[in-house]
């Protein structure tokens, strides 16, 4: 027997459980947005995390990352699971970490053309294995930095126009495709002339942002510098909690 079901009201998850990829320019607030979450890991690939408030893995190679999947499963079978989200910082990297362990295993320097695409393959089977058992341990946010790529765009009167447009490093691959495939929303990251933080998850010619939760995107651009006390993901969050009640969506926790 098939069960389909049917949503009776619109909902959507917390801020803290959607799927996100954050990309920027360095200097952007990308790390210290994330520092804000609670009970939140930081997976990093790269330097650069010295004065961060969440505790940090510093994780260089997929040997390294799968290493902390064991430590994570081994946690929370003991009932001590320490944390709720997961920040990997860059992603890029990622996928560079996950080649080289699949070609070390097979005693090769870089994936061969001779091959019929096999150990590219194996290398997309280990990635989307490996983030997948990430996912199942928690809630996981991606960040990348950002470049222009140029895309062509057509008025009502049929003008096209070449235009760049910002996008995240970690595109174009069948990897970033991967996670195309299961972010929520994709945020971009900036700072106006007076230095203060902005970000939008709103599409634009000149933005590759992205919203699938149809509710970040209702504001063109949300200041996230902190105030009142609040940091960043706190009015970030804060923001988001506004836009669901106007917007007549409810917030339902969708964790097991």
């Amino acid at each position: 027997m098939i069960n389909i079901v049917k949503n009776s009201e619109r909902s959507v998850p917390p801020l803290n459980e959607l799927i996100l990829l954050i990309f920027g320019s360095p200097g952007s607030g990308k790390t210290q947005l994330c520092d804000g979450i609670p009970k939140a890991l930081f997976i990093a690939t790269e330097p650069g995390h010295n004065f961060s408030k969440s505790p940090v893995y510093e994780c260089r190679d997929w040997a390294g990352f799968r290493e902390l999947i064991t430590h994570l499963k081994t946690l929370r079978a003991s009932g001590n699971a320490e944390y709720e989200t997961f920040i990997v910082d860059i992603v890029d990297n990622f996928i560079g970490f996950c080649r080289d362990f699949i070609c070390r295993r097979k005693n090769l320097s870089y994936p061969p053309t001779n091959d019929f695409g096999k150990t590219w393959s194996e290398i997309s089977a280990e990635w989307k294995e490996g983030l997948g058992e990430l996912f199942r341990l928690g809630n996981i946010i991606f960040i990348s930095h950002a470049t222009t790529k140029e895309h062509e765009i057509e008025d009502d009167s049929g003008l096209k126009t070449q235009l760049d447009q910002y996008v995240p490093t970690f595109s174009g691959t069948k990897a970033s495709q991967f996670l195309d495939g299961i972010v929520n929303a994709q945020g971009f990251l900036t700072t106006d002339k007076k230095g203060r933080h902005w970000i939008t998850f709103k599409k634009s010619a000149t933005v590759g942002a992205k919203d699938r939760t149809g509710v970040l995107s209702n504001l063109a651009g949300i200041l996230i510098e902190w105030k009142d006390g609040k940091n960043s993901w706190q009015i970030l969050e804060e923001t988001y909690i506004n836009l669901c009640e106007k917007s007549n969506f409810k917030i339902i926790s969708r964790r097991k």
